[in-house]
């Protein structure tokens, strides 16, 4: 399994790395005289997306398929993933891979006669990329990241067994956000718990929001939001300060500055991406037939880092189910003890 080290100067080099891409590299391989052109739309300028895009890139390097790619970042803009997906349009490459939810749409409504295959956490059918699960209908498929949230709520009661209020910070313009904050209101009310929403529309406004969380909840939780994960440092950071548990929808965010999550590995899916690019380089399968996917890999990560830092003891029950601990001293380490180690999911909708 990949994991990212969770500094920003790695996060920085990965950048470059894939800017590097973007000015014509090639990851070479003697399967193809040619390499396919393939532009990247990462919506944000997060680690999670970064993950998705290189274990893209990997994965279809070890297809034997040889590319070429330019690679866009929208840093969580909506109208510059527009204006982008506009541009790589007149481009015209192979094939468009769109990583994040935001960023998926602006491609989708821009562009019908390029595949594009997407990385989101939102149901893809209300954001509009697709007919169905099963049979897509336009020029587009690709893997889902959202996880039950269901297992998520009970890994927080698990370590917090007397939690009565629960915060979440969210866009409400992202939909997958949106889709995250109703299916947790049933779930909260169902187990008891409040709800309480703090809602921004940009990054700026994520300090605001968590100023009208203080005092009024027993934790906060952060969903699959490009915008409120964009600031995960300054979160966490608030968070220790005012001994709020903090605990997040992602791997990559839990790895980094929550106390745990049950959730995609983002490295992973983009493995997963490529297998299903591949077939549609192949000529194998036409986006509009090629089901979506759910991502197959599920971990649950509890970060004794961070939990140390909030105060927060975490059971042994909970350490035992986790694939991967983030130590006290900050390193990542596989659980070789773990009684469920990266779950395998079904997928979304069955190969025709």
């Amino acid at each position: 399994m990949h994991t990212f080290t969770k500094n920003k100067p790695a996060l920085r080099c990965l950048s470059i790395f894939l800017a590097a891409l973007s000015l014509g590299l090639c990851l070479t391989c003697p399967a193809k005289a040619a390499p396919y052109r393939i532009s990247m739309l990462i919506y944000s300028d997060i680690e999670s997306l970064y993950a998705s895009a290189q274990g893209f890139q990997h994965q279809l390097f070890e297809e034997g398929i040889e590319a070429q790619y330019r690679v866009h970042t929208a840093f969580g803009n909506m109208t510059s993933a527009s204006g982008l997906s506009k541009e790589i349009a007149g481009s015209k490459p192979d094939m468009i891979v769109a990583i994040g939810t935001s960023g998926a749409q602006a491609c989708v409504r821009e562009i019908s006669d390029i595949p594009v295959l997407f990385i989101i956490s939102a149901d893809p059918m209300r954001s509009g990329l697709v007919d169905s699960l099963e049979a897509p209908g336009r020029n587009a498929s690709g893997v889902l990241t959202n996880t039950s949230l269901r297992q998520q709520l009970e890994v927080i009661r698990a370590i917090q067994p007397n939690l009565r209020t629960l915060g979440i910070l969210y866009n409400p313009s992202e939909s997958n956000s949106v889709s995250n904050v109703e299916e947790l209101k049933g779930l909260s009310k169902a187990g008891g718990i409040t709800l309480v929403e703090a809602v921004i529309i940009h990054p700026s406004g994520v300090s605001v929001g968590l100023k009208s969380l203080e005092g009024k909840v027993d934790a906060i939780y952060i969903p699959a939001d490009s915008t409120v994960i964009s600031r995960i440092d300054s979160i966490t950071e608030f968070c220790v300060k005012n001994a709020i548990p903090l605990y997040s929808s992602g791997t990559t965010t839990a790895r980094r500055g929550s106390i745990a999550t049950y959730g995609a590995d983002y490295y992973e899916a983009g493995r997963q991406l490529a297998k299903m690019a591949g077939r549609v380089l192949r000529k194998e399968v036409a986006p509009d037939k090629l089901p979506v996917e759910k991502a197959l890999v599920l971990n649950l990560v509890v970060n004794m880092n961070c939990a140390e830092k909030l105060g927060v003891s975490v059971p042994e029950s909970v350490l035992k189910k986790a694939a991967e601990i983030v130590g006290k001293d900050g390193v990542i380490r596989k659980n070789p003890t773990s009684v469920n180690p990266s779950v395998k999911a079904g997928p979304a909708a069955s190969h025709p």
